[in-house]
This record gives structure tokens, sequence and C-alpha cells, in this order.
């Protein structure tokens, strides 16, 4: 099962971590935590350089690019 959650780092409290373990009760769980404002900035700069160069990328380019650090 996968759930995704999009919430503001003032919304996190107990009561979101007790509803976590309660929807993975004795399973193991990956937890992964992005700034979305950082992932607008990647793209931002990706379409940027892509016009400034008149040239396309690739969707495995671009989605390469998006996921480096």
């Amino acid at each position: 099962m996968q759930v995704a959650y999009q919430l503001s780092s003032n919304e996190l409290d107990s009561s979101f971590l007790k509803s976590v373990k309660q929807l993975f009760k004795d399973k193991n769980i990956e937890i992964v935590i992005y700034d979305e404002d950082e992932e607008d900035k990647k793209l931002g700069s990706i379409l940027a350089n892509s016009m400034a160069d008149k040239t396309v990328a690739s969707e495995k380019d671009f989605l390469k690019a998006l996921n480096e650090d």
C-alpha cells in the first residue's frame, strides 16, 4: 500500500504519527520528505536552461535532472 500526504510542516503533530502507525500497523515503512519549493526551483532551472540553449531535453534527461541533488 502507498499513501501520499501533502501538508505543511506546521501540521505535523502526534496525531499524524499515530494515524500513520495505525494505518501501517506491524509493517516496515519508508518515509521520504522533500521540500516542494526546492522541486519547483529545479524545474524552473531546467526549463530556463532549455529555453536559453534552445535545446529539447529528452524525457529521460528531464527526469534525471529532477532527481539530481
